[in-house]
């Protein structure tokens, strides 16, 4: 079963994600909420593996 952990803010809750094996990580932590019609532009300056 894949989960998603919501909220994370710290690093530290990030690490704690990683070691309980939680595949998908979300929150303040990494951005802040992006507005869809940006959300593409968003990815590519900060994914490399994205590709539209």
């Amino acid at each position: 079963m894949s989960m998603v952990s919501e909220g994370i803010e710290t690093k530290e809750q990030v690490k704690a994600m990683e070691e309980m094996g939680v595949e998908y990580i979300q929150g303040f932590y990494f951005s802040r909420p992006v507005p869809e019609d940006s959300f593409p532009e968003f990815l590519m300056k900060n994914n490399k593996g994205y590709k539209q």
